[in-house]
């Protein structure tokens, strides 16, 4: 598991207002950081990047998906060539926050699913870490597809007792 931050203090707030005040500007200060990450990670045998499915009611509210977009922009930095894939939702699952570590594996379990079939080896990528649950499921996802993950990263990881 590979991070760019610590999700307290500054970046805690930067992550908040990117994704809960739909601060788009704040979309390449975000990326940068995955960018600087993805850069001292090897791509070669990469097919894609696996992202979650999309919570529908938080991108309603958003009308974006901070984890493909942040994916998207660090790879464009990183002159990485490879697709953004995200997962498919296989049933409807409730926003994670608010939920404790048995809440949200359960909230998650078996949600997703991997749709494309051209994928040998991917990354998996997602905004924020808390308890690792949503990283399983991707897993997991890709997995049940038969498709090798190389390694997981996130913009930030939170330190909590969830």
């Amino acid at each position: 598991m590979f991070y760019a931050h610590r999700h307290q203090g500054a970046i805690e707030q930067l992550i908040s207002g990117y994704k809960d005040q739909q601060l788009t500007s704040l979309q390449g200060t975000l990326a940068e950081s995955v960018a600087q990450l993805f850069s001292r990670l090897d791509f070669s045998d990469v097919s894609a990047v696996v992202t979650p499915a999309r919570n529908t009611k938080n991108y309603r509210k958003r009308g974006f998906d901070p984890a493909r977009s942040i994916a998207k922009s660090a790879l464009k930095l990183t002159q990485v060539k490879v697709p953004v894939v995200n997962l498919s939702n296989v049933r409807d699952r409730s926003d994670q926050r608010g939920l404790g570590r048995e809440q949200r594996a359960k909230n998650v379990s078996g949600s997703m699913r991997l749709k494309v079939t051209n994928l040998r080896k991917v990354v998996l990528f997602d905004d924020v870490l808390t308890t690792g649950a949503t990283i399983s499921e991707l897993a997991r996802a890709c997995r049940d597809a038969g498709v090798e993950v190389v390694f997981c990263c996130v913009l930030a990881e939170r330190f909590s007792k969830i």
